[in-house]
């Protein structure tokens, strides 16, 4: 029952994982990118430490009673590409004996001499009911894994889920474990397997694994005649990658195959070629003189910026000389920021009058009143020394659009 069990937990799990990761490819497909190959550069690149633990059980002609017990894996991973990897791996497993009517070896046989039933009387020995004995199975192998998902979907380094299918080969070591793993009561057999390697991508470095393991061997530590048993068992862990994380390549077109290039079209591909590089190199160059422009925008943008952090224009009222509060607000937050930057700032002051109100004399003298109000107040309220402030020739201007504008008075620092 429990064997069944397992077996169809096992089978569950396969399907369902490779559904869900046909989904996913399925979903993904609608943006599918070009397809690229991979390899490593150095051998250590992509090298995976993992740990895992489980439950494993055997079934086989010998065993009378299945039974579960834990096991734990020991692996290291090397991926030559997104698609095809390496695996070396030790396993341990600690199992119940479950005989199946089998005279035993004698000690020293180099096989087990493990309590069985015995065949002519159907009894077992002494306190040796099926379960009763412990054994252990050290089981170390090697496997080539082929990801399933890379492979028939398309590349995705960031994807969840990965499935990878393997074949394995090794040699397992069974042994009494009431001595330990160097017991004198030891079988040793050649095995082979085949399982299915799930990978969930926790962080680049860091990847969960549910690894679903069916492995067999041709055991005769019960009896002269070997017989196949099978040791099916599910493990969940952490692998960590060591070193590099990523895959160096170049792209290719994954469907070029699909229609092959006829030999008589080669010289009219080859004119193709010229034009879209002829059409590249156009495009750079336009690229170049767009960056030459954008470079020569940014330039006089970063000086006019600059010119008009050094410089403010207070306005004033018609033919009047007086600051407005306003524009002692205004006034002030200049001075200060220019202060702050250069306590020792310089300041020239330039007093306009607009052209079209009253007559030249009159102006002349309205716009000096103005750069003189500007200076005392800087002086009195904002703490300017006298001597940091020039005044410009007045001015009587005429801007053509408003004639307020006009009515000013130009602070420039110096």
């Amino acid at each position: 029952m429990k064997k069944t069990l397992l077996i169809a937990a096992f089978a569950i799990i396969s399907a369902s994982s490779v559904c869900a990761q046909g989904q996913a490819v399925q979903g993904e497909q609608a943006e599918r990118p070009t397809l690229e190959t991979f390899v490593t550069n150095k051998w250590y690149d992509n090298i995976f430490i993992g740990v895992s633990g489980g439950v494993a059980t055997q079934f086989g002609k010998e065993i009378e009673e299945n039974f579960i017990g834990p096991t734990a894996k020991l692996s290291v991973i090397k991926w030559f590409s997104p698609v095809m990897g390496f695996r070396i791996e030790a396993q341990n497993t600690w199992a119940k004996e479950g005989l199946n009517g089998y005279n035993p070896y004698h000690m020293g046989t180099g096989h087990s001499a493990l309590p069985y039933k015995i065949t002519e009387t159907g009894k077992y020995g002494v306190g040796y009911a099926p379960g009763t004995l412990k054994y252990g199975n050290l089981f170390a192998s090697a496997s080539l894994l082929w990801n399933l998902t890379q492979f028939f979907g398309y590349y995705n380094p960031e994807r969840f889920w990965n499935i990878s299918a393997y074949i394995q080969g090794g040699y397992s070591h069974l042994y009494d474990n009431n001595e330990g793993i160097t017991s004198k009561n030891y079988d040793r057999e050649y095995s082979l397997g085949a399982g299915l390697f799930n990978t969930f991508r926790i962080t680049e470095r860091l990847h969960a694994s549910l690894d679903l393991d069916f492995a067999g061997y041709s055991a005769n530590y019960r009896t002269t005649n070997g017989v196949l048993t099978m040791s099916p068992s599910v493990t969940v862990g952490l692998a960590y990658n060591i070193y590099k994380t990523n895959w160096d390549g170049t792209r290719f077109d994954p469907y070029a195959f699909i229609a092959p290039v006829d030999n008589r079209d080669y010289d009219a591909l080859a004119r193709q070629l010229a034009e879209r590089d002829k059409s590249l190199s156009d495009l750079q160059k336009q690229l170049g003189n767009t960056q030459d422009d954008l470079n020569k925008t940014d330039a006089e943008l970063n000086a006019l910026k600059s010119q008009v952090e050094k410089q403010y224009k207070a306005f004033f009222e018609l033919d009047k000389s007086s600051i407005t509060f306003a524009e002692r607000q205004h006034i002030r937050q200049f001075v200060q920021s220019s202060l702050k930057k250069n306590a020792d700032q310089k300041f020239r002051l330039t007093g306009s009058a607009d052209k079209g109100t009253g007559t030249y004399d009159h102006n002349i003298v309205l716009a000096a009143d103005r750069a003189e109000s500007v200076k005392k107040f800087m002086v009195e309220e904002l703490g300017v020394k006298a001597e940091n402030i020039s005044l410009a020739e007045p001015l009587v201007t005429d801007s053509q659009m408003d004639a307020s504008f006009d009515r000013s008075v130009l602070i420039e620092c110096l």
